[in-house]
C-alpha cells in the first residue's frame, strides 16, 4: 500500500477503472467536487481540507475501497478512523455473532438483513461472515456482491457489473443477470447456493429494488437452496417495511448488530494495544489487560459508540496524565470532529434544529424504537448512531458527550 495520501487514491482510481471504467469527471461528480480539484488531490499538489470528508469517503466508496483502505487514508490525512472496528478486530471482540447467524441460517428465512449503525462499518464482521459462509458452503457455492454506487451507470452497465463480481460469463443486461444467476442454482442440483451483499446504503434506488427484486424472487423459486445475507442499515430497511405487504424483502429475517459491552470493550483493548502494539514497536513496555472498573467507565462514557470508544481506548494508552473519569470533560471539550460531521447534515432545515434542540433537552420526546422508526428525522438519528435505546425499548441518546457536543453545535448556528 502506498504511503501518501495521493498515492492511494491514484492507486485506487487506477483499480476502480480497470474493473469498472469509472472516469474522472465520473469520478468528481460523485464526490460533488470540480475535475480539477480532484486532479490536483491526485496529483498530490495539495491535500483536502477536513470539511470534504464526506466527499472523500463518496468517492472512495465509488471506487470499492474496503473499510480498512478508507481507514488508511483517513489516518495518512490525520483524520478520525471511520471505522475503527474492522476486520480481524471485529473477530475478535464478536466471536459468536457469525457462528450463531449461521447455526440459524438454515431454520431463517432464505433472505437475511444484519443491519448497523453507521460508524461499524458494513457490518463490522462482513469478512468473517464470509469465511464463515466458506466454511458452511463449497468455495464455489459463495458468491460477493458490492451494489455499485456509482449512479451514472446504466441498468445494463450495473449488472455487468454484479455479474463480473460473481465471475458470471456475458452479462450485459439485468435478464443476463438473473439468466446466470438461476443457470448456477440449476447446475448445483444438491449443492446451497450463498450470496453476501454489500452496500445497500448508496448507489441508484431504483436499480437497488430491481437488484432485490431478482433475488427475492429467486429464493421463493430456489427454497432450501439460495441463502441471501444482505448488510445495511436505513435503507436496506427501507426496502422490507416502505411499501407493507409488497415490498420487495418484507419476507426477510432481520438481524440488528449487537451493542458492545464490558467483555467486548475489553477483548478491543486486549486486541488493539495487548497484542497489536507491542509488536509493532520496539521497546514497548508490556501492557497489562483492561480492568472492568475502566472497561465499564469506558463504555459508560462512550456509549458504545465506535469512534467514542476508539478514543477513549487510544487515550488510555497514549496519555497516562489523564484519568479516565477527565475523558468525557476532554472529549466534549475537543469537539470530536466526526460528531461535527454527523449532526451538521441534520442541522440543515430550521425544522430540523428545532427539533433536535427539543430531543437534546428532554430524550424522553425521542419515543419508543419500534421494527421501523416512523418519524424520518428519529429515525435519522438512530441510523446515524447518535441514539440507541434500553431494556424497554426506549429510545435515548447514546451518552452525554454526543448530547453537550450537539448543544455546543447549535449554539454555534444561533438555536
Amino acid at each position: 500500500m502506498p504511503h501518501e495520501f495521493y498515492e492511494v487514491l491514484q492507486h485506487c482510481q487506477e483499480k476502480a477503472k480497470k474493473k469498472t471504467g469509472i472516469t474522472l469527471v465520473q469520478l468528481a461528480k460523485v464526490m460533488d467536487v470540480p475535475v480539477m480539484t480532484l486532479r490536483s488531490w491526485l496529483e498530490g499538489n495539495f491535500k483536502p481540507r477536513k470539511d470534504k470528508r464526506k466527499n472523500i469517503e463518496r468517492g472512495l466508496r465509488c471506487l470499492r475501497c474496503s473499510e480498512q483502505e478508507i481507514n488508511v487514508v483517513y489516518e495518512l490525512l490525520d483524520w478520525p478512523l471511520e471505522f475503527p472496528i474492522v476486520d480481524d478486530l471485529a473477530e475478535a471482540i464478536f466471536p459468536n455473532f457469525t457462528s450463531e447467524l449461521f447455526e440459524n441460517l438454515s431454520k431463517l428465512k432464505p433472505i437475511l438483513l444484519v443491519l448497523s449503525q453507521s460508524n461499524w462499518g458494513e457490518p463490522p464482521l462482513r469478512e468473517a461472515l464470509l469465511r464463515k459462509a466458506q466454511n458452511q458452503f463449497l468455495p464455489q457455492n459463495v458468491l460477493r456482491a458490492f451494489l455499485p454506487v456509482n449512479l451514472d451507470f446504466t441498468t445494463d452497465t450495473y449488472f455487468a457489473d454484479l455479474g463480473e463480481q460473481c465471475n458470471f460469463d456475458n452479462v450485459h443486461s439485468a435478464s443476463d443477470f438473473e439468466s446466470n444467476l438461476r443457470h448456477k442454482l440449476k447446475s448445483s442440483s444438491s449443492e446451497k447456493l450463498f450470496l453476501l451483499v454489500s452496500c445497500f446504503e448508496q448507489g441508484n434506488y431504483e436499480l437497488r429494488r430491481q437488484f432485490a427484486s431478482i433475488v427475492s424472487a429467486l429464493t421463493q423459486q430456489f427454497v432450501g437452496k439460495f441463502y441471501v445475507v444482505c448488510c445495511g442499515g436505513e435503507k436496506l430497511l427501507d426496502m422490507k417495511y416502505r411499501d407493507g405487504d409488497v415490498s420487495l424483502l418484507s419476507q426477510a429475517t432481520v438481524k440488528y448488530w449487537e451493542e458492545i459491552g464490558e467483555h467486548e470493550v475489553q477483548a478491543m483493548w486486549e486486541h488493539c494495544y495487548c497484542k497489536k502494539y507491542p509488536q509493532e514497536m520496539e521497546h514497548s513496555p508490556e501492557i497489562d489487560p483492561l480492568d472492568e472498573f475502566s472497561a465499564n467507565k469506558i463504555l459508560e462514557i462512550s456509549g458504545g459508540h465506535p469512534q467514542l470508544l476508539y478514543d477513549c481506548l487510544h487515550m488510555k494508552y497514549r496519555n497516562s496524565s489523564l484519568t479516565v473519569n477527565q475523558y468525557e470533560e476532554y472529549l466534549i471539550q475537543v469537539e470530536p470532529e466526526y460528531l461535527w460531521s454527523t449532526f451538521l447534515p441534520l442541522m440543515e432545515e430550521e425544522k430540523n434544529r428545532k427539533r433536535l434542540y427539543e430531543l437534546l433537552e428532554d430524550e424522553s420526546l425521542l419515543g419508543v424504537k419500534s421494527k421501523y422508526i416512523v418519524n424520518d428525522f428519529t429515525r435519522r438519528l438512530f441510523w446515524k448512531n447518535l441514539l440507541t435505546y434500553d431494556k424497554g425499548n426506549r429510545l435515548r441518546w447514546r451518552c452525554e458527550i454526543i448530547k453537550k457536543v450537539g448543544k455546543k453545535i447549535l449554539e454555534e448556528k444561533g438555536v
